[in-house]
């Protein structure tokens, strides 16, 4: 049995690396902005925090929860309201 050599060793592990992190980039490309993320990964959201009274808190995600609704889109549309659009 030959001996192997220990450069081709090396070149075929490259090799192998090489492909593993093409495959990882196309993946990542293929897949950005999808899935988790949503309003968090798009630049054309901001994220704010705000303090609101427990219990209109409480009741206005009871509401939510029945009508399928999110927070976001309830104050975002609130808020184009108020700015008169």
């Amino acid at each position: 049995m030959p001996k192997k050599d220990p450069a081709d060793l090396f070149k075929k592990l490259a090799a192998e690396q090489a492909q593993t992190e093409a495959a990882a980039e196309t993946t990542a490309r293929a897949t950005k902005g999808k899935g988790r993320g949503g309003k968090r990964s798009d630049p054309d959201y901001k994220q704010v925090g705000l303090y609101v009274n427990k219990d209109i808190h409480r009741q206005v995600m009871t509401r939510l929860a029945a009508e399928d609704g999110e927070l976001s889109a309830l104050v975002e549309d609130l808020l184009k309201d108020w700015l008169g659009e």
